[in-house]
């Protein structure tokens, strides 16, 4: 991701392949969904947004009214976290399809921005600026 909000896609022998436009804010992180073939981009513009396939139109986009500073996959409990400041959100996948439900769980441990989640079966950590490394085990 880059600073002008557009997202750079290079094949394995590093040659540019395709530049995705739509966030109005640095993109903050990326996670490719494998099982969904699905990208997610997360922005300082507060925009969640899931890419398909290899075409450069948004699958779902969701919009935060905070920044979002990093994104991961929780494959134990099929969320997708996202981690902002003060809070760490997650986000349920819909029954049967790779669309990310509205509502969400928040937690809100942090006293800074949260700049890493990491997802490792039923644990999630999130790391941020507080100086605190957090573990939440999410039971499925």
């Amino acid at each position: 991701g880059c600073e002008d909000g557009s997202i750079k896609i290079w094949d394995k022998d590093m040659v540019p392949v395709q530049t995705l436009h739509r966030h109005q804010g640095w993109v903050t992180d990326l996670y490719y969904w494998q099982d969904a073939k699905l990208l997610v981009s997360s922005s300082n513009d507060g925009l969640l947004i899931t890419w398909a396939g290899s075409g450069s139109t948004p699958h779902q986009e969701l919009r935060l009214s905070n920044p979002i500073y990093c994104v991961a996959w929780n494959s134990k409990r099929e969320q997708i976290i996202i981690g902002l400041n003060k809070s760490v959100k997650a986000f349920n996948i819909v029954e049967g399809t790779s669309n990310l439900c509205e509502k969400c769980e928040t937690v809100t441990d942090h006293t800074d921005i949260v700049k890493t989640v990491v997802c490792i079966e039923s644990r999630v950590y999130t790391a941020s600026f507080d100086r605190s490394l957090i573990m939440y085990e999410t039971s499925s």
